[in-house]
């Protein structure tokens, strides 16, 4: 269910181009990641990223 609200994130705001949504998809899950700690953020299966400077 998380990967559905975050993928369908860059369609609800109106991006329409393939690496468009994916790049922020990938931005999302960044942002989510920092926001609800690594721990959820395994839990949940999201995408291992590099957080740094993302949320300052």
């Amino acid at each position: 269910m998380a990967h559905a609200l975050v993928n369908s994130q860059p369609l609800v705001l109106g991006t329409i181009q393939t690496d468009e949504r994916r790049s922020m998809a990938r931005y999302i899950f960044s942002v989510s990641r920092t926001l609800i700690g690594n721990r959820l953020a395994d839990d949940l299966r999201f995408s291992r990223t590099r957080v740094l400077g993302v949320v300052p």
